[in-house]
């Protein structure tokens, strides 16, 4: 595995190292997985740090209960984080945060729909290009807990199924949009070769508040081993979110931020292949729609 600037790369790459570097070997410890309760990830960027007396961490050595839970993060005291951005592709935005990513050297994952990768593939091509992750986030942005197991099915087949056609790359991950799913919708995913990815941290970017507000928040929820949720645009008014308040310019402030320290950025699938994973039984009651977005 080489190092360039201060982005990982996945053990199968082979950029140059940057002068002065030298390769580094992650440690590989995904053979079981730690259980943790939903809230300690729902509350990191609230003041949570760690792993508390509180916390109690659970080792799934059983791939059954690791097959109903869902990835929040990995365990790491490595200065480590994914960045993931929601929602995209949208021409207004998403080449504004390629752009700032492209500045930092550092790569992400983007959770896309894929009717706007459908109706924007080059974007979807250039976010690849640039050695960005591709991953589900849903055909459109409908709440998933309305769906039964059919459905869910169907909807997750096609919307894989479509965006690997536009982005010309295997898709191995999927996030629910809002975050929200019932066990039914994990399952799906699961058969369909997906892992389930949430988030340990977020910076609230749909709520409208000044960028230097957003990216502080966003700067709280960062920690080791971390997946922080971030938005390259956000999903319409049908979705109880307004686009016209999203402003990328938290993007660039925040890697300006981690840049600043030792921070080092991965693809959620690096962290997920180097790391032991964190995993959470993720669900909630069907519902229909939250004022909110991701």
């Amino acid at each position: 595995m080489e190092r360039h600037s201060r982005t990982v790369l996945g053990p199968s790459e082979t950029t140059p190292a940057a002068a002065g570097s030298h390769p580094r070997a992650l440690p590989n410890h995904t053979r079981s997985s730690l259980l943790a309760r939903r809230s300690w990830a729902s509350h990191w960027d609230e003041g949570t740090r760690g792993f508390s007396g509180q916390t109690r961490l659970l080792d799934l050595a059983s791939p059954l209960l690791s097959s109903l839970t869902s990835v929040i993060c990995v365990q790491t005291e490595d200065q480590m984080i994914a960045l993931t951005f929601d929602d995209g592709p949208d021409p207004r935005y998403t080449p504004l945060v390629l752009d700032a990513l492209a500045m930092a050297g550092a790569r992400a994952t983007f959770f896309l729909l894929s009717s706007a990768g459908r109706r924007y593939p080059a974007l979807v091509q250039r976010t690849v290009a640039e050695g960005h992750e591709i991953a589900l986030h849903g055909v459109d942005h409908s709440r998933t807990t309305s769906w039964g197991a059919r459905e869910a099915a169907e909807r997750l087949s096609s919307g894989k199924s479509e965006l690997e056609d536009v982005a010309q790359v295997p898709v191995t991950l999927y996030r629910p949009t809002y975050g929200a799913q019932r066990l039914n919708l994990v399952r799906a995913a699961r058969r369909l070769g997906l892992e389930t990815v949430i988030w340990s941290g977020w910076a609230q970017d749909w709520r409208g508040d000044a960028a230097a507000e957003v990216t502080a928040r966003a700067v709280r929820a960062c920690h080791p081993g971390g997946i922080l949720l971030l938005h390259d645009t956000l999903a319409g008014l049908d979705d109880g979110v307004d686009p016209d308040i999203f402003s990328p310019e938290v993007t660039t402030r925040l890697l300006e931020h981690l840049r600043s320290g030792t921070w080092e950025f991965a693809t959620v699938s690096e962290l997920l292949d180097n790391y032991q994973h964190i995993r959470s039984a993720w669900f909630e009651r069907p519902t229909f729609k939250r004022n909110q977005s991701s």
